[in-house]
């Protein structure tokens, strides 16, 4: 008996071994499938993406300056930015241009964390404890990113 119980705990740990696995491949797999050579084939397509994920940064940014939500939905940006720079990413010809793509994306969450700083430190909405260090995680992310890619984080950047 106990030799069959131990024996049903392993078939099933290994099941669920597979199966996680296989979720987190399928979990991966659309952010893998959009820098793909197939999503390089469709050059006109991916400028229209990147046309459109620009568009959109730029209308949020123009809010942010004449006084809008005050950052309070950095992670809405931080999404927006990640596409710009999957979009950026997948029509870049070179590793330079990679390296340009995933500089981009830093500078952008680089920009949002100092905004979020600023609210933090005067006590202003949208400087929240939890806003501050998601700001935080999404530049350190964006510093992974761009060291990936090959470039390196400026020098001159603020703490």
């Amino acid at each position: 008996m106990r030799k069959s119980v131990m024996l049903t705990l392993a078939f099933v740990a290994c099941g669920l071994t597979v199966s996680f696995a296989a979720r987190d491949e399928a979990d991966a797999e659309p952010h893998r499938e959009y820098g793909s050579a197939a999503a390089k084939a469709h050059p006109a397509e991916a400028k229209a993406v990147l046309a459109a994920a620009n568009g959109y940064w730029d209308a949020r940014m123009a809010t942010q300056v004449t006084g809008g939500p005050n950052f309070k939905d950095a992670e809405e940006l931080h999404l927006w930015s990640s596409r710009l720079f999957a979009a950026e990413r997948v029509l870049a010809e070179t590793e330079e241009g990679e390296q340009a793509a995933a500089l981009g994306h830093w500078k952008r969450m680089e920009q949002l964390y100092h905004k979020v700083k600023a609210l933090f430190d005067t006590g202003t909405k949208g400087g929240e404890t939890e806003k501050l260090a998601a700001a935080k995680y999404y530049r350190a992310e964006a510093e992974l990113w761009l060291v990936e890619a090959g470039g390196r984080v400026p020098e001159d950047r603020l703490e």
